[in-house]
């Protein structure tokens, strides 16, 4: 479950947004506004090795390269089958996120415990949609934001659950069982 919270003392509804007719083409030289016209504000974005989109333009205009090689102690921590790394198509390169132990639990609303077993792309999705919120101008703690405030995002599957609560009961205990 994703929950961002009024923390940031707005009130955000979610927005369902019909597509608009494209039966029919605007007429020449037509200069009003689309009635389902939207505007992006605020945008926010982590990368391997850039912590915002500044960041992650300037590597793409300077060709920098962020792979990294994951050495035998870095796959063993990640728990990579010995097997599994001496394939010949295996590749010992990696990409990593910084900054993601260092989630705002109480910021979004989430209990310590709760926390401790949220998906860390969801903790990273709710930072952004707050930084993109900040990148718009509407800072935590201030007021004005407008009625409705949509913010669109993509997310893959959820499998942090599956692969690392429900491997480890004494965790999923702790918070309420799954």
């Amino acid at each position: 479950m994703l929950r961002f919270t009024a923390h940031a003392h707005a009130r955000i509804k979610s927005v369902e947004t019909a597509m608009p007719d494209r039966t029919s083409a605007p007429a020449a030289g037509d200069t009003a506004p689309a009635a389902h016209a939207i505007a992006v504000v605020g945008m926010a974005g982590r990368f391997p090795g850039a912590s915002d989109l500044d960041d992650f333009w300037r590597q793409i205009a300077s060709g920098v390269e962020v792979l990294e090689d994951l050495s035998d102690a870095d796959l063993d921590a990640a728990g990579v089958a010995i097997e599994l790394r001496d394939r010949a198509g295996y590749v010992r390169r990696g990409t990593f996120l910084e900054r993601c132990d260092e989630f705002d639990a109480a910021f979004f609303g989430y209990p310590p415990r709760e926390a401790q077993v949220l998906d860390p792309q969801q903790r990273v999705f709710l930072e952004c949609a707050a930084e993109a919120l900040e990148h718009a101008g509407y800072a935590a703690g201030t007021s004005g934001l407008p009625e409705s405030v949509g913010v669109y995002a993509g997310a893959s599957m959820n499998t942090y659950m599956f692969s690392q609560v429900a491997r480890n009961p004494a965790l999923a205990d702790a918070v309420g069982g799954y």
